[in-house]
């Protein structure tokens, strides 16, 4: 069996049993969770079954565990609270939309793993050297990945202790983080994948380094275009389009990349 075969079977076999399980609870509450255990399942089986010797593919492995356990419990914790995801308040009432939903997560997922899953296939006799040159890309790739998890799990727990205290109801965050950009941790999650894809790159030949270009790419078009920041500028402008505050915010605050030298790290956030 083929590391593709292997990895879509699973994928998608995951899917699917999300989808009945969802259906018949009605709820959207293992979404998420199943994501990430998702690319848990795959990153390790592949490497168990494909990529034993391969240091780069044992770290690439090793960072996505990490960084979907972080996102997967965070996520699970939240909907636990919060008892609704407002993505699926259309659909989890119809099922064929919700295949819908829980088959794109299974696209999401291939094609974010693209480049872990070609360097845990590469030949043998990659595996097991790199040049200076590759150590070099690995570290500063590492470096960027890094980067991008501390940004995406900060800016996630500063937006969560920021909603879960009484008093700030009706007010958006503009602090922390949230004050280098409007959407810091989407920033985050496509840093953590060009990351990924600069540490497996080092050891991939050139036409599947453009390949492997599939996985940072897509979390850019799908968190810019699709389910991410078009989402979330719409709810915030139903809430605050007429508050001249939150105005002043969008106009003044980058959307995506952080203004490092911004002044207002310790702003209050403005209430409605």
């Amino acid at each position: 069996m083929s590391i593709w075969v292997f990895s879509v079977s699973v994928d998608f076999g995951l899917q699917l049993a999300g989808w009945l399980l969802s259906v018949l609870l009605g709820s959207e509450v293992i979404y998420d969770l199943l994501g990430s255990i998702t690319f848990i399942t795959v990153s390790l089986g592949s490497y168990s079954l494909y990529g034993i010797g391969s240091n780069v593919g044992l770290l690439a492995t090793t960072l996505v565990v990490a960084w979907a356990a972080r996102l997967g419990t965070f996520l699970f914790y939240r909907i636990l609270q919060t008892g609704h995801d407002s993505r699926f308040e259309k659909i989890r009432s119809n099922p064929i939309s919700f295949f819908v939903a829980w088959m794109m997560q299974g696209v999401w997922v291939l094609a974010t793993l693209t480049p872990v899953l070609l360097v845990n296939s590469s030949p043998s006799h990659v595996k097991t050297s790199l040049t200076n040159v590759q150590t070099a890309q690995v570290l500063v790739g590492s470096a960027v990945w890094m980067v991008g998890f501390l940004f995406e799990s900060v800016a996630d727990y500063q937006k969560f202790v920021f909603k879960s205290t009484p008093e700030n109801a009706g007010m958006f965050i503009q602090s922390g983080l949230w004050s280098l950009c409007r959407y810091p941790n989407y920033f985050g999650e496509m840093t953590v994948w060009f990351g990924m894809y600069m540490i497996c790159t080092s050891q991939l030949s050139l036409d599947m380094c453009g390949v492997s270009l599939v996985s940072p790419v897509f979390v850019t078009l799908l968190l810019c275009y699709v389910s991410g920041i078009p989402l979330q500028e719409k709810q915030a402008w139903q809430r605050w389009g007429d508050n001249d505050e939150y105005l002043a915010y969008k106009q003044n605050t980058n959307l995506l990349i952080p203004s490092i030298l911004s002044n207002d790290m310790l702003c209050c956030s403005k209430r409605q």
